[in-house]
Formats: structure tokens, C-alpha cells, sequence
């Protein structure tokens, strides 16, 4: 159960939804995905080098074939970044993976990234949902994806559906999922009376409603990472267009009381937009 829209696992385009992302990973995999702990792990891509002057990642697809039965090689994975590098111009994401300059198909499996300028960070861009490849308009897995309603039917495709070898027990290892999208009261029901295994998404505004129905503290995790929450200037004219007003305005803020309600070990308030672990 998602916190969202019923709409929302179905959205398509260059922005989706959280319920969407998640959908789109699991029915059409990037060169890299995120495993839970949102490491960086092979995906179409079974291993790849870096250069050392960080301008060229060389990547080694793995035997398989798309879901049509096409032999995933080189030269159709290098079509399909071209498509989806094309369909995400103008959005953050196209923004950050600016800094390709080249996709080469080599020998056989092998597909190069050239870049302009070093990008640290690329392989975690392209493990976002997003970076998801499809030919003919599917994606290679590891799921796939029928619509009942409100409701994504996800089903594991088998190995050697895909071309790879077959796992002993695949069936008994596997289950399908069904995924949808309610209001944060909705979904908090459902997941109470057991009609959800999990319950996902949602903010700072959902949190006390999860509380308030009486969630067990245990059941409940937040994404471990760093954050900003707080006002948003949205021009230079105003009263916040004073360096002055802006600082008398943080100072009256008594970051500590606002969090206390919530409850959230660990959660530690900053007057810094970039904390001092990260600039670490």
C-alpha cells in the first residue's frame, strides 16, 4: 500500500511519482539499480571499470535478451540510453547526466560512457528509476507489470525467460505483488488490518497519522537521509529580501520543539543547508 493517488503507480513521463519509480524499477532495469540499502549493484550491467582520469565508464552487459527475445547487446542497449537520455532533457535528472558526452557500442557486450567532465556520482544517477531501459516499449525486468484496476499486478519473470540460467525452485522462491496508492489515512488502515504486508511513501504529514492509529513503533523506518525542511523564499523582494529579517526570523524558530511531537530518534535539527557530515 502507497501513500499517493490511484493514479500514481501509473504514472508515465519524466516525473514520476514514488509509487510510479518503484513500478518502473522493478519492470525495466537500468545498467545499475539500487539494492535495499540503497546500494549500487549490477543490473543489465553485470560489472564495469572506471578510467582513471574519471571520464569513461566501460560497462559489461550480461547474457540475456530483452523481453521480445532480442539479444540484449551493445548496440540496442546504446539505443536505448540514446532514447532515454533524449526523453529526459529538460528535467533535473537530464541536467545532472549532462555531462555525457558519448555512448559507444564496442566488442560483443560492452558499452562506454565518455564523459565531458568527471561525474562522481554517475552510477547512482543511473540507477534512478528513470534510467529504467525498454525496447519496443518494455523493459527487461525483473518484472512485469498488468494492471487490474487501481491495482499493479507484479510478477518475477524467470531466469531463462530472459536468456539466463535457470534457478532451481524459482517458483517456490517468488511471489507476485500488488501494489496500489491510497490517501495516508487509507493505506494506514489497510496495512493495520492486514489486507497490506507494507505500507510505503509518505511525509512529515502522514507521520502523526500513523501514530495516532496506533502503528507499532517498531513497524515504522525512515529514510536515513539528509534533509531540508523550512521556509522557502521564493523571490528577493519583501520582507525577505533582508539578510537581517531572514536571520530574526531562523533565531524566533525553536527548531527543537517543532520536532518533539513527532517522536523521531535520532533526528537532529541545523541552521546549515549542507550539514557538517556531509561537508566532512
Amino acid at each position: 500500500a502507497y501513500v499517493g493517488t490511484p493514479r500514481s503507480p501509473f504514472d508515465t513521463g519524466v516525473f514520476l511519482s514514488s509509487p510510479a519509480q518503484q513500478v518502473r524499477a522493478a519492470t525495466a532495469e537500468g545498467l545499475v539499480a539500487f539494492d535495499a540499502q540503497g546500494r549500487v549493484v549490477p543490473a543489465l550491467a553485470d560489472r564495469w571499470i572506471i578510467t582513471d582520469d574519471g571520464l569513461s565508464y566501460i560497462f559489461r552487459l550480461r547474457d540475456g535478451t530483452w523481453r521480445d527475445g532480442s539479444e540484449l547487446s551493445a548496440d540496442s542497449a546504446r539505443s536505448a540510453l540514446r532514447e532515454r537520455l533524449r526523453g529526459l532533457r529538460g528535467s533535473s535528472l537530464g541536467l545532472d547526466l549532462s555531462g555525457i558526452d558519448e555512448i559507444r557500442a564496442m566488442a560483443g557486450r560492452v558499452v562506454e560512457i565518455r564523459l565531458s567532465r568527471p561525474m562522481p556520482h554517475l552510477l547512482q544517477l543511473l540507477a534512478q528509476p528513470e534510467m529504467g531501459l525498454v525496447r519496443k516499449g518494455r523493459g527487461a525486468g525483473p518484472m512485469t507489470m498488468r494492471r487490474e484496476g487501481d491495482t499493479a499486478i507484479l510478477t518475477p519473470i524467470a531466469p531463462e525467460r530472459l536468456g539466463m540460467p535457470a534457478i532451481t525452485g524459482w517458483d517456490e522462491r517468488v511471489r507476485t505483488l500488488r501494489v496500489d496508492a491510497s490517501s495516508g489515512e487509507k493505506a494506514v488502515a489497510r496495512f493495520n488490518a492486514g489486507e497490506a504486508d507494507v505500507m510505503l511513501g509518505g511525509t512529515i504529514a502522514e507521520f502523526p497519522l500513523a501514530r495516532s492509529v496506533g502503528l507499532l513503533r517498531g513497524t515504522i523506518q525512515i529514510d536515513p537521509v539528509n534533509g531540508l525542511l523550512g521556509l522557502s523564499v521564493l523571490n528577493d523582494r519583501g520582507f525577505l529580501s533582508s539578510p537581517a529579517n531572514r536571520e530574526a526570523i531562523a533565531m524566533a524558530i525553536d527548531r527543537a520543539a517543532l520536532i518533539e511531537p513527532f517522536g523521531i530518534s535520532g533526528w537532529k535539527t541545523s541552521t546549515r543547508i549542507v550539514s557538517s557530515a556531509v561537508e566532512d
